[in-house]
């Protein structure tokens, strides 16, 4: 007969990733999940917001002014690019009115207003642009245009003078 002591020990089987990290794995799945799901949507309306934003003629019309500016351009240097992230909103309402002299002519009229603040910035610096917008009949009044240079904290008055 054969030693007891000397069969041959059956090899112990490698137990499955799962069986052994499951009980850490499945609440972090479950929570996991729902994470990226919430955090994917608030970052596709984050990045739909923006966009808006940004295609809104007040905050082109305000870059062009920025980017016109000889004294910006001399602080920041040219090209002079915005920063993706734009602070504030855009309103736009239609209005529709009867014009007095015939009850068939009607006209529809834009009106709202609009407050931004959103980064610039150029080979030589950077700034921050404040906007404060109103439309009145389609048209956009700049009440604030406002570049901060964010080295030395001067503002430079981009609203163009009558």
């Amino acid at each position: 007969m054969s030693d007891p002591e000397q069969q041959p020990v059956p090899a112990q089987q490698k137990r499955s990733w799962w069986s052994r990290n499951w009980g850490w794995a499945t609440p972090v799945g479950c929570l996991l999940i729902p994470l990226l799901c919430c955090g994917g949507g608030f970052g596709s309306l984050l990045l739909f917001s923006t966009t808006l934003i940004k295609s809104s003629v007040a905050y082109t019309e305000s870059l062009a002014a920025v980017q016109a500016n000889a004294q910006a351009q001399q602080l920041l240097g040219t090209p002079i690019e915005a920063g993706f992230f734009v602070n504030g909103s855009v309103n736009k309402h239609l209005s529709t009115g009867v014009h007095s002299s015939s009850e068939d002519s009607v006209s529809v009229q834009s009106t709202g207003s609009a407050e931004l603040t959103y980064p610039v910035s150029g080979p030589d610096g950077s700034g921050t642009v404040r906007i404060v917008a109103e439309i009145h009949g389609g048209e956009w009044t700049f009440k604030t245009l406002v570049l901060t240079i964010n080295k030395t904290g001067k503002s430079i008055d981009l609203i163009p003078q009558k």
